[in-house]
């Protein structure tokens, strides 16, 4: 099951639930995810410094959500569907997000 320190220098597009994007380079520290038990999702990480949620899915791609409360990554951690938690918690409380891989 791949696990790992994903570190991004890069230009991205960031974007938000209303449509609203902006490309610029943006660098952030590492991230280490640890392996889950899920059908959607691999692996999470989460960066209490800068409150962001990392999801790498089973498809290989990679994001991170900006402004993350500690609690919804801690309750997510122990949601029995991690996959649902993210779709009915994370994604409708609009997190800003962006694709990393």
């Amino acid at each position: 099951m791949p696990t790992g320190v994903v570190t991004a220098s890069i230009r991205i597009r960031l974007q938000h639930s209303s449509g609203d994007s902006l490309d610029r380079p943006r660098e952030h520290p590492a991230v280490k995810r640890t392996p889950i038990a899920s059908s959607a999702i691999v692996s999470i990480g989460y960066d209490v410094e800068f409150k962001v949620l990392e999801v790498e899915f089973v498809s290989g791609a990679v994001y991170r959500y900006f402004d993350v409360p500690r609690a919804t990554y801690h309750d997510m951690l122990e949601s029995a569907s991690r996959g649902r938690y993210l779709n009915r918690v994370v994604k409708l409380e609009e997190f800003r997000y962006e694709r990393v891989q």
